[in-house]
């Protein structure tokens, strides 16, 4: 659908702010976007509360301007002030501007500059639309009583930390936007879609999963990925010990089989980091005996030693 867009004043920056609810429905396995990844491909990452809004139609459209007073310049040049263009079907659910501004919300935004020929920034392009984030410690409070959050109940690093506290949040947001990558490498999967790579990680890591034993995360591409995929290969229990995302247990594996799901998705996403160490290691993992499996389950299985091999191959290389 190509929205109208909407903007003025010279003096403020505008951008463009698409919310869209976590109440759309899914097909397959979820994606989520690490903290760490958002800043990455965000241009400006600001926090700072509602100052005025405007409202008027435009045919179907409204749109909402919002004027945000910047509290902190996280990454990109410093404003005090950015107006925010929102242009939402009038049948859908509206933000709820005018209850944060009179409780002076703080949010985290992450913004893009504007592309050629245009003249609004924009929401940095993120496959969750979570380039929102509320800074605060009950997100109920958000929305009226009796009516779902459009926002996750907490956010995951590149370490896989389930953060919820707003100033854990707030502290990995600055210490993602001062982190220098030293080894940038490209995605395997070489199709165009949203920014980062996917890895594969077990139904309970993500805040709001789908369908499937493994759910997605985007990831920097980048030493960080690499660090967590090798994690996955070597020491694999670490995602079934660390705290969880969802406390759901609709796609639990059984014990035996936990590890082969953590260590063929680390597998798998080491192939964007091809070098000797990680031949030497999946060479080990390739050589390894079939993994003993669970009686009368009939779930998926998981073979990190066959795609190992494929791995491998796909490099030119033999397993042996």
């Amino acid at each position: 659908m190509n929205l109208p867009r909407w903007f003025r004043g010279a003096s403020v920056v505008t951008l463009i702010l698409l919310m869209v609810s976590r109440g759309w429905p899914q097909n397959g396995p979820a994606h989520e976007t690490v903290l760490d990844l958002k800043v990455e491909v965000a241009d400006l990452v600001l926090r700072g509360t509602i100052q005025a809004i405007q409202r008027h139609m435009v045919g179907q459209f409204q749109e909402v301007a919002v004027t945000v007073k910047v509290l902190e310049t996280i990454k990109g040049e410093n404003q005090s002030t950015i107006e925010v263009a929102d242009s939402t079907n009038s049948g859908f659910q509206q933000p709820y501007y005018d209850d944060w501004q009179a409780a002076g919300h703080e949010f985290l935004w992450f913004l893009r500059k504007p592309a050629t020929g245009e003249s609004a920034f924009s929401l940095s392009p993120d496959i969750d639309h979570k380039s929102l984030i509320p800074l605060v410690r009950d997100i109920r409070s958000l929305t009226p009583a009796g009516i779902s959050s459009s926002f996750p109940p907490g956010y995951l690093t590149a370490e896989m930390r389930v953060l919820r506290n707003p100033d854990e949040i707030l502290a990995a947001v600055r210490n993602a936007a001062a982190y220098r990558p030293t080894k940038k490498s490209e995605c395997y999967i070489s199709v165009i879609g949203p920014p980062g790579c996917e890895v594969g990680v077990p139904y309970r890591m993500l805040l709001w999963p789908s369908d499937g034993y493994v759910q997605y995360v985007q990831m920097p591409v980048d030493e960080r990925m690499e660090t967590l995929c090798r994690r996955m290969i070597q020491r694999p229990d670490e995602l079934w010990m660390m705290p969880a995302g969802n406390s759901s247990r609709t796609y639990e594996v059984p014990d035996p089989e936990r590890s082969a799901l953590a260590r063929e998705q680390g597998v798998r996403c080491l192939r964007s980091f091809r070098s000797e160490a990680n031949i030497a290691l999946l060479r080990t993992v390739a050589k390894e005996g079939p993994a003993p499996s669970t009686p009368y389950y009939r779930g998926p299985r998981f073979d990190p030693v066959g795609v190992a091999a494929e791995t491998l191959e796909s490099w030119g290389i033999i397993a042996r």
